[in-house]
């Protein structure tokens, strides 16, 4: 879908953007936004968002190699050098980790959420536990129909895909999936601890990338933010081939 599409998307689920210089902002905080599209580039200078919305500040991504002045990074992979992905893209370590992954799990993507959704809130909430960061648990134990709502809205919207890793029929993790003007951004990334040992992670991560690369005509993933509290995690997508880029 088009990136004005998408701020559509946004709105509807509550979000606060604009359009400003031909460019969709998203209002993080009062005073302060962000290009909604977090891969989008802009050359510096070129636009910004309506002064009554950004009076504290703006930021995006540059179109000039190392321009940002920006403490804020994410991670990001290219589609490899020749146009295509594959599992041989990867170290010897991911490719053995992602192949026991998908010996144990199933992957699919969701055409119906409503089966999972309990199994689906039991591995936010294990993940928030684990990690300390997303929602808290009492968000989901006091707005369980309402964020069940919204995953099966998220689900019906274009270009929304939700990844589930199934063993024995229990979603046990799961990754949501935006596609965007030839990129994708992996949103939610959710796993249960019991099965860490499973690889149900590196399962998706290579499911993800294999359908974005290979079939949804992307060039660029993006898999969230750089973790400076979080060394661990942000190896594990280092490993991947995610890069860091500050915006």
């Amino acid at each position: 879908m088009q990136i004005s599409e998408y701020g559509d998307q946004l709105s509807r689920l509550g979000q606060k953007v604009h359009f400003n210089d031909g460019i969709c902002w998203l209002n993080v905080k009062p005073g302060y936004c962000r290009t909604a599209w977090r891969m989008q580039t802009i050359t510096p200078g070129s636009a910004r968002p309506s002064f009554r919305h950004s009076y504290l500040g703006f930021s995006h991504a540059s179109d000039i190699t190392n321009s940002s002045k920006s403490d804020y990074r994410i991670l990001r992979r290219e589609l490899p050098s020749g146009g295509s992905f594959s599992i041989d893209s990867l170290s010897a370590n991911r490719r053995s980790k992602v192949r026991r992954g998908l010996k144990r799990c199933s992957i699919t993507i969701a055409t119906d959420l409503s089966p999972y959704l309990n199994q689906m809130m039991d591995a936010a909430i294990d993940a928030r536990v684990r990690t300390g960061t997303g929602k808290p648990v009492e968000y989901y134990r006091e707005n369980s129909v309402a964020w069940q709502q919204e995953l099966v809205e998220l689900s019906e919207m274009k270009d929304n895909y939700f990844l589930l890793s199934i063993i024995d029929d229990c979603v046990i993790a799961y990754f949501h999936c935006i596609v965007v003007e030839q990129s994708m951004s992996i949103t939610a990334a959710k796993s249960h601890s019991r099965f860490l040992s499973d690889y149900p992670n590196d399962a998706l991560v290579f499911s993800a990338l294999d359908y974005a690369f290979n079939h949804w005509d992307c060039n660029a993933v993006l898999y969230g933010d750089y973790a400076s509290q979080d060394e661990k995690l942000n190896e594990f997508k280092l490993g991947y081939g995610f890069e860091v880029y500050s915006v």
